[in-house]
Parts: structure tokens; sequence; C-alpha cells
């Protein structure tokens, strides 16, 4: 081996290392955002207290929580809206009150859904789309015209729990 060849190969090899300590951490950097596990995803969180939620009409209520990006996390951020709706007053046993949690956002056209409670249903301001207060589509013949939506608002798993101070919760498992 002559002087000429080992230096040129002594030039790649620190090239290569170079290249290596540059590149490795950026793809590390990219490659995290991607396989991040969302974290807030069917989280349960804690929305409105039981209390305060009336028995058949419906309460829109925000749902706050860490945002993150891809790579800063922004605590106690709005992560979206719900509607609530009591069913029922059950003083026997109120964990077991049934409650509806409902998604603001119409599955057409993604415009804010919103509570006509004069005539009793959710209403989408865009285009005229309508549901009842079971969150289903309301027909030609209830609505007059034909209901654009193309099925039902996105409903939420909700529970009731008790704190420490024997008060009344209710949580929704909201993917955010």
């Amino acid at each position: 081996m002559n002087r000429r060849s080992f230096l040129e190969g002594l030039s790649r090899s620190l090239a290569l290392l170079w290249t290596g300590v540059l590149v490795f951490p950026g793809v590390r950097y990219v490659m995290a955002t991607i396989h991040r596990e969302n974290s807030s995803g069917g989280t349960a969180r804690r929305v409105a207290r039981l209390a305060d939620l009336p028995v058949g009409r419906p309460m829109s209520v925000a749902i706050t929580g860490n945002r993150q990006d891809a790579w800063t996390t922004y605590p106690n951020q709005s992560l979206g809206q719900i509607f609530l709706v009591r069913r029922e007053n059950n003083s026997e046993d109120p964990t077991q009150v049934q409650i509806d949690a409902y998604s603001t956002v119409c599955p057409h056209l993604k415009c804010q859904v919103q509570h006509d409670p004069a005539k009793k249903q959710f209403v989408c301001p865009c285009h005229r789309g309508a549901f009842d207060l079971e969150g289903q589509p309301l027909s030609k013949a209830q609505l007059g015209h034909d209901n654009p939506v193309p099925g039902p608002l996105e409903s939420y798993v909700v529970s009731v729990v008790e704190d420490d101070q024997q008060e009344l919760w209710v949580e929704v498992n909201y993917d955010a």
C-alpha cells in the first residue's frame, strides 16, 4: 500500500464518519415524530359536573388537554367541543345515569353543528343538515328537504366518576 492510497482511504473514512455524525441525529429527529405514540388517544377527560347537566337538554362543553405537534407540547389547550345529553335523573345510583356525548363536527363538511332548542335538534349551518337529539340524521319527511349528511354524529364513551370530595363528574373518552 502506497502513501497515496492510504491517504485516500483515510479521507474517505473520515468523510463517511462525519456524514454519519451529521445525518444520524437528523434522521432520528425526523423518525421520532413519525413513530411517536399518540398518548392522548382515547383518554378519559373530565368535562363537567353531573349536577350541572340538565336532563334532556344538550349542553356544549369544551374538551381541554395537552396538544402536541411534531416536537412541542402545548399544555391545557382546547382540543374540541362535544354535546352532552343527560337522558334521565337516576337518584338511586348516580354513577349509572345515562349520558350521551356527541361530536360538534358534522360528518358531511366538518362544520360546527349547533343545537336548536326550538326544534329540538342539532343543525349544521353550512348545508342545512340536521340530526335528532340521539345524533341520528333526520329524514326528508322530518326536514322538508334532503338531508345531505352521510351518517350520525360521532359518539363517545361516557362514564360518571366520583372524586375525593364525593362530587360526581362526567368523563368522556375523547380522541384528540
